[in-house]
Formats: structure tokens, C-alpha cells, sequence
């Protein structure tokens, strides 16, 4: 299952600033990575190990703004659709590139799984790998 976490949080003062970065930072540590601004996903084994990375982020949530957290099935996370409006810059520059990097060289499978620094992600020929490989721009 993939656990989504989706936030709007103010950031028109220092501390507010402070605190989003703090709550951004404390989503990566935990495994998530982001998909788009304020968007962030992670893959749980089981709906126990989502709990768990729920409470995490409950206590971490802080006192203004909005914060979500949906958790999806992983046939749903692979009907996901994701479209790339046209590309700005030279070829190979920018976040596209650096995702595609990271999916291709920093992935080491261990059991079902490939972990990297960003999070852990199913392996395989699945609908769930299949999905995020399109969604790192991997596959077409």
C-alpha cells in the first residue's frame, strides 16, 4: 500500500517557514518522497507499518495550516496516470533527469523491494513498479 501525505502549509513568516521545512524534512527521513510540491508518497508493507508512519506524522504536524494523508492499494497506485507538460532546458537537466538518475542507479533490490535513499519501492514486473517507472519517467 502507498501512503500519501499532502499538505498546505502557511510560510509567509521566518517561523512559518522554519516549520515547513521542518515538517518537509521530517517526511523525507521517513521515507517519503515527493511526487509534487506539497505532495509526498511512501510505500508501507502492510496497513500496520502505515499506522505507523501515520502517528509519525500526526505528531510532527504543525499548528497552522492543512495536512492530509490518504493511503491507496497498490492496483490503485498503478492505475495512477502521470502527464509531463513540455520540457524546459537543455536535455538531461533538471528534476526529470535527477529522478531518472536516482531510479536507475541509486536502486538496490532487497527481497521484493528496491530501496534508495528516498524510500522504499516494490520490485518486479508489477503494476506498482511499472507505475513508478513511469512516474520517475523511466518507462513509457
Amino acid at each position: 500500500m502507498w501512503l500519501f501525505a499532502m499538505f498546505d502549509l502557511p510560510v509567509r513568516t521566518k517561523p512559518e517557514r522554519k516549520r515547513y521545512a521542518k515538517f518537509r524534512k521530517i517526511l523525507l527521513e521517513d521515507g517519503f518522497s515527493m511526487l509534487q510540491f506539497s505532495v509526498y508518497a511512501r510505500y508501507c508493507e502492510s496497513e500496520d507499518c502505515a499506522l505507523a508512519h501515520r502517528r509519525q506524522i500526526r505528531a510532527a504536524i504543525p499548528p497552522e495550516g492543512h495536512v492530509r494523508l490518504l493511503a491507496v492499494t497498490d492496483c490503485q497506485f498503478g492505475k495512477m496516470e502521470n502527464f509531463v507538460g513540455k520540457k524546459t532546458g537543455a536535455p538531461g537537466k533538471g528534476a526529470h533527469a535527477t529522478l531518472s538518475f536516482l531510479a536507475v542507479v541509486s536502486l538496490q533490490p532487497v527481497g521484493q523491494v528496491w530501496v534508495t535513499r528516498k524510500g522504499v519501492y516494490p520490485s518486479g514486473d508489477s503494476p506498482q513498479a511499472t507505475a513508478l517507472g513511469r512516474l520517475f519517467g523511466i518507462f513509457q
